[in-house]
């Protein structure tokens, strides 16, 4: 049987400030982030929200509008880097980094409404929460599946349970011979 073998990579990133700059005709210049502005797009739907840097950039970040007078705030979005290596390693004229989200606040289909809309965006700022490596880790791990047969329950290698809404496989590791079982929901 061949053995199956899988590489895990897990990087910890760590939370320790936040910005915020108006949600309409911000601008302002934020550390690591550069100088950033926000406006409105011309479908009058999302806030555009961009940012320049003479440098590597922000790493990752969450993005998210909120309303300073009641609190709520839009779903957040994401702004991650899958390089995060400490210098940028771009060589040439332009060496600036440039990050922009578009943050939405009106469906022109109507089909989704959200708590910070267009005549609540006087009273909101755009938050920025940065996120920066802490943590690297590294594993390996090789694997031989003892049977890849459905069979009936009792049988040794895979098979589903009674309600047949999990597929159960047994896998052997090659490296230290231990066994390990899996539910998969399906």
């Amino acid at each position: 049987m061949e053995a199956s073998r899988y590489e895990y990579s897990l990087t910890l990133f760590g939370h320790s400030k936040s910005y915020a700059i108006a949600a309409l005709n911000g601008d302002e210049r934020m550390p690591d982030w550069g100088w950033c502005q926000t406006k409105i797009n011309d479908l009058g739907t999302v806030i555009e929200f961009r940012c320049m840097e003479p440098s590597k950039g922000p790493t990752c970040g969450t993005v998210f509008l909120q309303n300073d007078v009641t609190g709520q705030r839009n779903p957040e979005r994401s702004v991650c880097r899958s390089d995060y290596s400490p210098y940028s390693g771009r060589f040439g004229a332009d060496d600036i980094a440039r990050v922009g989200v578009n943050l939405p606040f009106r469906d022109p289909a109507g089909l989704a409404h959200f708590p910070v809309d267009g005549p609540k965006l006087p009273q909101s700022r755009i938050i920025i929460r940065p996120y920066e490596p802490q943590d690297h880790s590294h594993a390996r791990s090789s694997y031989r599946k003892l049977s890849s047969r459905i069979g009936k329950h009792g049988d040794q290698g895979s098979h589903r349970n009674y309600s047949g809404k999990h597929d159960q496989h047994v896998l052997v590791n090659a490296i230290t011979g231990e066994v390990e079982l899996l539910w998969l929901r399906r």
